[in-house]
């Protein structure tokens, strides 16, 4: 199928349940995962868009250290990231809306 029949077809694109030992088919490089949580509470910490750089930094924020290279002496490092909304079939049968979310990835050098 073309991209433009494609797009005749469908309006939407999800990937879901990609893991990152999705990305890898050899057992050599074992991928290990992490959970952070957090949550946007207008007021605390709800800091809105890099739009608004005075209050962005109020935003939930991690720092992840990426310690194993990805082939040995080389300093590159994959990671695989995503953002997800909690409880949405609960609120989805409250009547709200999926929320307009984002994130941004910085390097910090040591």
């Amino acid at each position: 199928m073309s991209f433009s029949d494609f797009l005749l077809e469908f309006t939407r694109l999800e990937i879901c349940n990609l893991t990152a030992d999705a990305l890898e088919a050899t057992q050599q490089k074992k991928w290990s995962s992490a959970v952070y949580q957090g949550e946007w509470r207008s007021g605390s910490t709800a800091g809105g868009c890099r739009n608004f750089p005075a209050t962005f930094w109020i935003n939930p924020q991690f720092k992840v250290a990426l310690q194993h290279p990805d082939t040995a002496g080389q300093s590159d490092c994959s990671f695989l990231v995503a953002l997800m909304q909690k409880d949405r079939r609960k609120k989805r049968k409250e009547g709200k809306d999926m929320e307009t979310i984002g994130f941004a990835i910085y390097e910090a050098r040591n």
